[in-house]
């Protein structure tokens, strides 16, 4: 890890919201930088969760989801 870099955070609970009328969720303020943060959020399939990760941290989940022989491409493949 260089200098500029800051370590990865893991953030886990439970944050119930709702969508408003423009379809925005609020990110919870402990997850909040001061500076801008790209960061990727996806629905867990058949549950009313949302996963958020960084672009990195998607990268490599995805990585490990295709090298894994046991997941097959249709369930790659799978929509949400």
């Amino acid at each position: 890890m260089d200098s500029d870099s800051q370590p990865q955070k893991f953030f886990a609970g439970e944050f119930f919201h709702s969508i408003d009328e423009k379809n925005r969720i609020t990110i919870p303020s402990d997850w909040r930088q001061p500076e801008p943060q790209d960061f990727i959020i996806l629905p867990e399939p058949g549950r009313q969760v949302l996963l958020v990760m960084s672009p990195e941290e998607f990268a490599e989940t995805s990585d490990r989801v295709e090298a894994e022989p046991s997941i097959s491409a249709r369930g790659r493949a799978r929509p949400f």
